[in-house]
């Protein structure tokens, strides 16, 4: 299977990919931090489905987890400090290639947390549903390239 280089890399391309379509819709340019900030969410979504196994992925969910839950404790978020600790539990509950490698996971994660956000947080809303849209896109891309590389191992 391809390794988090590869991933990354189908990633980006992904990102590439999506960022156009975007531009050439809405026929204006993005601005360099939210197209940064989109980037990572594509990147870290490319990342995304092996954090059910030993892997650069999961290291990166685990260090960001630790830094949103520090966040959490500073800013007195006890509610979402403990469903965001019971989320981070999850990947040690699955089998790898498992909940996180389904394509009807990643897109009721991402929908479901542009919607939380629109509940919860609706100054937020337009943003994290963009992030969400690039992070699903990177996530998708790590589904494809595996499936892309399986069959071209059963073909040889």
């Amino acid at each position: 299977m391809p390794g988090y280089r590869a991933h990354v890399g189908f990633g980006i391309v992904v990102y590439c990919f999506v960022l156009v379509m975007y531009v050439a819709k809405i026929m204006q340019s993005v601005p360099f931090f939210t197209a940064l900030e989109w980037f990572m969410c594509a990147v870290l979504g490319a990342l995304f489905p092996d954090i059910d196994t030993k892997s650069t992925g999961q290291l990166l969910f685990y260090r960001c987890m630790a830094f949103f839950l520090l966040y959490c404790l500073f800013k007195k978020k006890l509610v979402i400090f403990v469903w965001a600790s019971l989320l981070g539990l999850l990947p040690l509950l699955v089998h790898h290639r498992g909940l996180f490698h389904r394509i009807w996971f990643i897109i009721f994660a991402s929908v479901g947390t542009a919607y939380g956000t629109a509940y919860w947080y609706p100054a937020f809303y337009k943003q994290v549903a963009w992030d969400a849209m690039f992070f699903a896109a990177g996530a998708l891309s790590h589904i494809i390239l595996d499936e892309i590389v399986t069959r071209t191992k059963r073909m040889f």
